[in-house]
């Protein structure tokens, strides 16, 4: 841990929705997990030490709502939470 209690560090995300695939890299600074979670199905990636991190989801339908959940391994923390509502692309 650095700096004051509870502090872990910089967490970098960075979501795409290509074709028929949404996907989302994560940058976490220790160890953790991404889960990706709708009402139907989940995915998970997790690693062992600080580094990055890849979700794909194939066929996410467009304007639902799906929780992306950051987790470290360590108990003091409380996961972040956060929307992703993939929007069709308009031309």
């Amino acid at each position: 841990m650095h700096g004051s209690e509870g502090e872990v560090g910089v967490v970098t995300l960075l979501s795409t929705l290509t074709g028929s695939s949404l996907k989302i890299l994560g940058q976490l600074p220790a160890g953790g997990r991404l889960q990706l979670l709708d009402d139907t199905r989940s995915a998970t990636a997790q690693r062992e030490s600080p580094g990055y991190l890849k979700l794909e989801l194939i066929d996410p339908e467009p304007n639902r709502i799906y929780r992306l959940h950051v987790l470290f391994h360590s108990d003091e923390q409380n996961p972040l939470c956060f929307a992703i509502c993939p929007q069709p692309w308009i031309e």
